[in-house]
């Protein structure tokens, strides 16, 4: 059975990876449920970039902490997590699948992931206009 969330719920939302062909969530957050959109989705919004985002259920859960911090401490701890997965480097853009998608080195983390532009354009989109400028793209 699924969990049931309500407006004002502080919770985590899952974003999947996949690493040496093995998929495996990265939770991130805290962020606040503004909404129900439905019996299975939500919206939620993230204190630290100021912007709701619709999410199904599956991909949340409740975000468990001794007393809920101030909304001040919860975007340093956004703000700490964002920099653990910042992007370092886009390092090259294809097809895949039938999407386009950037392989990204991150700082912090020895690895490098492949995600759909659209994502890497919202969280690094300086980075991704400077590699598209070098390689004659734009």
């Amino acid at each position: 059975k699924e969990v049931q969330f309500t407006e004002g719920d502080w919770v985590l939302a899952s974003q999947v990876r996949k690493k040496q062909n093995k998929l495996f969530s990265l939770w991130q957050g805290p962020f606040q449920v503004v909404k129900i959109l439905g019996p299975k989705a939500y919206q939620i919004y993230n204190p630290l970039k100021g912007k709701a985002i619709d999410v199904h259920v599956r991909r949340l859960k409740f975000y468990e902490h001794g007393l809920l911090l101030k909304e001040e401490e919860i975007r340093d701890h956004v703000k700490r997590q964002l920099e653990l997965f910042t992007v370092d480097q886009i390092l090259d853009i294809k097809e895949i699948e039938g999407q386009e998608k950037c392989l990204v080195r991150w700082k912090n983390i020895h690895e490098e992931s492949w995600l759909p532009v659209e994502e890497v354009a919202d969280i690094a989109r300086g980075k991704l206009k400077h590699y598209l400028q070098r390689h004659g793209a734009m």
